[in-house]
C-alpha cells in the first residue's frame, strides 16, 4: 500500500484578462484571468509490503518481510502548467475561484537489500517506488487587497485536488530466485489548501508566489 502526500509552492506569472475598463483601485482585481506557473514540488510517501501467512513464507518470516517493507520515500521534482479563474472585488475584499492543471513530476524509490530471514540462513530484497505525473485543482479563494492603488493581494484558498498515483513493488528471494512484482496506477481525489501573494504590474498583468 502507498500513502502519498505532497506540498507544492508555485512561482506564477499570471496574465489577467480583467478588461480594459479596469481603471481604479476599487475594482483592480475584478474580472477573468488566465496564466501560467512553474515551480518546485516536494513529496513524502509512506510505503508498505505486507505478505500474508498463506503464501510460501514461513510464518516466522512474515513479520520480518513486513518490517523491511515499511518505510518512507521523499521526492523532489518540477511542476508547471496553467490556470484560469474569476475574481470579484468589493472594497478591499476580493473573492473568486480558480481551476488549474499542472504537470507534477514526482518520483522516488527505496530499497531494503539483502535483509536476512528470521532463521538467518537466507536474504531477500524489496524495492518500492512511487510516481505522479499531473495535478488538477479547483479552489474558491478569498483575499484582501492593500497597498498603493490596491496593487497587492494576499489570499487563502482551499478545494479539490486530483492526481494520478502510481506505485510498484518488487520482491526478490535472493537464494531461491523467487521474483515477484506488481504495479498500479490510480486516479486519486483529495484536497489542497494554500496561500498566495500577488502584485498587479498594471491593469492587466500580475505576478504571484503561491504555496499549496
Amino acid at each position: 500500500g502507498v500513502v502519498m502526500k505532497f506540498w507544492t509552492p508555485f512561482l506564477a506569472a499570471v496574465l489577467c484578462l480583467c478588461a480594459a475598463s479596469v481603471a481604479s483601485a476599487q475594482d483592480r482585481w475584478t474580472g477573468f484571468y488566465v496564466g501560467g506557473n512553474a515551480g518546485a514540488a516536494f513529496g513524502a510517501s509512506n510505503v508498505t509490503t505486507s505478505p500474508s501467512n498463506d503464501t510460501y513464507f514461513d510464518p516466522d518470516n512474515v513479520p520480518v518481510v513486513a518490517r523491511a517493507g515499511k518505510g518512507s520515500i521523499r521526492t523532489t521534482g518540477f511542476t508547471g502548467g496553467g490556470q484560469a479563474g474569476y475574481n470579484m472585488q468589493s472594497g478591499n475584499l476580493v473573492f473568486g475561484g480558480e481551476v488549474g492543471f499542472d504537470a507534477l513530476s514526482l518520483s522516488g524509490s527505496r530499497t531494503a537489500a539483502n535483509v536476512p530471514y528470521a532463521s538467518g540462513c537466507c536474504t531477500f530484497t524489496i524495492k518500492e517506488s512511487v510516481r505522479t505525473n499531473w495535478l488538477l485543482t479547483a479552489r474558491p479563494r478569498i483575499g484582501w487587497a492593500f497597498g498603493p492603488s490596491n496593487s497587492w493581494l494576499v489570499d487563502v484558498s482551499a478545494g479539490l485536488a486530483v492526481t494520478d498515483l502510481g506505485s510498484s513493488n518488487v520482491f526478490l528471494d535472493v537464494p531461491g530466485g523467487v521474483n515477484e512484482a506488481a504495479s498500479k496506477t490510480q486516479t486519486k481525489i483529495g484536497w489542497t489548501a494554500g496561500t498566495s501573494l500577488a502584485y498587479a504590474l498594471d491593469n492587466h498583468w500580475s505576478a504571484k508566489f503561491e504555496y499549496l
